[in-house]
């Protein structure tokens, strides 16, 4: 992230709090749960003064795993969350390019989460089932992006979910995946490499959050 982006993203975490409570009146529920592979989630919550209603924060999911997660929620949200050794997980070769093998790497049956943001396990845990309890099932929006080694049987099986409010960024416009947002810019060799720093970027937001995204527009 360069020293601009760094400001940017700075600048609006010091205003959220100031213009939240104008935003939050555009919403038709401030309840939302966001399911997301990876802390967009968490912005979308920062940018409205409002709690994280959702476990998807400071965190994230490998594709693979991502989509077997949102596939069987229900399942995988009535898991216990353990934790295993970074060395344990399927994952390690890419933790270790990352430099991430200090961080811990929960379990959720056989789907593993990476707790990028958090520094001990029992952090992890303790915020897990506290955004847990929060989750409202009613109002459940889904966000995918192609990263982290996304291939096209992922965007399809996502694009499959039925489930009305979801979205994925990809790296260019793609009419055959509905619910396909095209995320401009940082990519790199097939791969969205930060959508969080312009967390908005190609997506109506309150069409989203308030379920008109695609009963409205076909396409963004």
């Amino acid at each position: 992230m360069s020293i601009w982006d760094k400001l940017y993203v700075r600048l609006r975490e010091m205003s959220n709090p100031y213009f939240a409570s104008h935003r939050r009146k555009q919403l038709c529920d401030e309840s939302f749960t966001i399911i997301s592979n990876n802390c967009w989630g968490g912005h979308c919550y920062r940018y409205f003064s409002l709690p994280y209603n959702s476990p998807t924060v400071g965190l994230y999911f490998y594709p693979d795993d991502f989509i077997k997660f949102v596939q069987r929620l229900n399942h995988y949200m009535s898991m216990e969350l353990k934790f295993i050794q970074p060395s344990m997980s399927k994952y390690y070769p890419l933790l270790v390019e990352k430099g991430e093998t200090a961080v811990p790497i929960g379990l959720l049956d056989d789907v593993e989460i990476v707790f990028l943001h958090y520094k001990t396990e029992q952090e992890a845990l303790e915020k897990w089932n506290r955004r847990k309890a929060r989750m409202n099932w009613d109002h459940l929006c889904f966000k995918f992006s192609e990263m982290n080694g996304c291939r096209n049987e992922h965007l399809q099986a996502f694009d499959a979910l039925p489930y009305p409010d979801k979205f994925v960024f990809t790296v260019r416009r793609r009419p055959d995946i509905k619910c396909s947002v095209y995320y401009r810019g940082y990519s790199r060799k097939h791969q969205i490499i930060n959508d969080t720093t312009y967390f908005t970027r190609g997506l109506g937001l309150m069409e989203f959050l308030n379920g008109k995204l695609w009963a409205e527009t076909n396409s963004i």
